[in-house]
């Protein structure tokens, strides 16, 4: 089981244009339960907003030593690496994302089978996507926790945002789930106000219409900032 941490701030909308405008358009926080599923896959699909095409490196950080049951491989556009490359940053080659277009990296996580040892370190697994000859500067950044499924993280699936259909053309819908406030925002992809939104607090969801809405990505937020989520508008 997979659940969904939507952590994309607005303070990171907004610093857009100082990192070249590379934008997620899938959630970047994950947490992986264990025991659940023995492979997991994670499209990670990006956007280049910007004029001029991106070029970027990546590095991954762990907290835990991999073993044959307990390990990852990421796939970038170029290729395919085995789970002892944990960065790009000394390789011959780069990624580039072409102005005004959209493209996935994936990762593959497997947890066949993790010792007690090394769950009862809280495994995280970090990918950054950074600037080329720049891998103190970060881009993106997705991470992935493994959490023993016994002591699972209901309070934070409780008061996600989750919103479907994603990408969606027309309507939204908008699952509220344990969140205070009345009042919920949209942003474009600049960081601008698109809507204001009045929710009644006795409701679980909300309709959003977007049919009037010009494609792209857009951020709802809760009134007071501490949820985000990101979805696309695409026809």
């Amino acid at each position: 089981m997979i659940q969904l941490i939507h952590t994309l701030s607005i303070l990171f909308i907004f610093s857009l244009p100082l990192v070249g405008q590379l934008i997620p358009l899938t959630p970047t926080d994950y947490v992986i339960q264990y025991p659940g599923s023995e492979s997991e896959k994670f499209d990670l699909h990006l956007e280049n907003t910007s004029g001029d095409s991106i070029v970027f490196d990546w590095s991954i950080d762990i907290n835990f030593e991999r073993t044959q049951d307990f390990q990852f491989t990421f796939l970038d556009f170029t290729q395919e690496y085995a789970p002892a490359v944990l960065s790009s940053c000394s390789l011959p080659f780069n990624n580039k994302l072409a102005a005004n277009d959209t493209d996935s990296i994936i990762m593959l996580i497997d947890t066949k089978f993790i010792p007690d040892s090394v769950l009862s370190m809280e495994p995280v697994i970090r990918l950054s996507l950074q600037p080329v000859e720049e891998c103190d500067t970060t881009l993106v950044e997705y991470t992935w926790q493994i959490k023993p499924r016994s002591t699972s993280t209901t309070d934070i699936d409780d008061e996600s945002i989750i919103i479907y259909p994603n990408p969606a053309s027309q309507i939204v819908t908008i699952s509220r789930q344990n969140i205070l406030g009345d009042r919920m925002y949209v942003y474009n992809s600049m960081g601008e106000l698109v809507e204001n939104i009045s929710i009644e607090n006795n409701i679980s969801e909300y309709k959003l219409d977007v049919s009037q809405y010009s494609e792209g990505v857009y951020i709802i937020s809760t009134s007071d900032g501490s949820r985000t989520s990101p979805f696309v508008v695409q026809r």
